[in-house]
């Protein structure tokens, strides 16, 4: 499984940042693993009922950064907006339900592994909502 870290910054700082190291050395977040544009694209469909075809269609569009083996992603704004209102129950029904699609499937993850990272996701979520700042998915093969 690839590396994945959530973390939250100004817009400004990401061109500036050597996305071949982990960005939590400077970043608050935290590290994951197995999570990739497809996985947020397909969150982004449960949270705002989109197509996923289409979010795939224009995955371009989410890369803030790109190397060689890694990329930077801005989390849909949608989705941090959606995570930073959630209580408990409806993080754990969100998070069932993104384990169940395929991309979770083939990766042989529990619900328990998607509550925890969607958990992580609305912490860093609240964070950017307050400091109107964003979240990003810094991906690493």
């Amino acid at each position: 499984m690839n590396l994945s870290d959530f973390f939250v910054a100004d817009a400004q700082e990401i061109s500036s940042i050597d996305i071949e190291v982990s960005p939590l050395e400077r970043f608050p977040g935290f590290d994951c693993k197995g999570v990739e544009i497809v996985k947020i694209l397909t969150l982004l469909s449960l949270v705002d009922g989109s197509d996923v075809m289409k979010n795939i269609d224009n995955l371009g569009s989410y890369f803030a950064r790109e190397g060689e083996e890694t990329w930077v992603v801005e989390i849909p704004q949608e989705i941090v907006d959606h995570l930073s209102t959630l209580d408990e129950p409806r993080i754990i029904s969100l998070a069932q339900n993104w384990a169940a699609t395929e991309e979770w499937q083939l990766d042989g993850v529990t619900e328990e592994y998607t509550t925890w990272i969607l958990r992580g996701m609305a912490n860093l979520s609240t964070i950017a909502a307050t400091k109107n700042q964003k979240v990003y998915l810094w991906i690493s093969l």
